[in-house]
């Protein structure tokens, strides 16, 4: 993995969320300063539900997957957060998508 951050890898600084906004964009402004290597399901599960970082989340969230394909967030699982990618990234990501369908049937989603 990586002990680098989205804001890193991607070289966009989001800043502070404004001081009215909702948890989930506090969250996410939160979350893409963290590094990779150190985000827990949750808060994958969190950016990935909003189509943040998908290139650099979908390998960690595997990761986590391949270790226990329960994993299970405060909200849902993480299984499905990666349901939810978009197919284009997974027809140009075969290896990952075939991994992931491995974890999927693992857990039986």
């Amino acid at each position: 993995m990586t002990h680098l951050s989205l804001e890193q890898l991607e070289d966009d600084y989001w800043g502070d969320p404004p001081p009215d906004t909702t948890y989930l964009i506090s969250t996410c402004h939160r979350m893409r300063r963290v590094p990779l290597d150190e985000l827990d399901a949750e808060g994958v599960r969190i950016l990935l539900g909003q189509q943040i970082g998908v290139p650099h989340l979908v390998p960690r969230a595997l990761q986590i997957l391949n270790r226990d394909p329960f994993a299970e967030t405060h909200f849902g699982y993480l299984v499905d957060a990666l349901r939810r990618i978009p197919e284009e990234y997974w027809t140009a990501n075969p290896v990952q998508h075939a991994d992931f369908e491995r974890v999927r049937r693992r857990a039986g989603r």
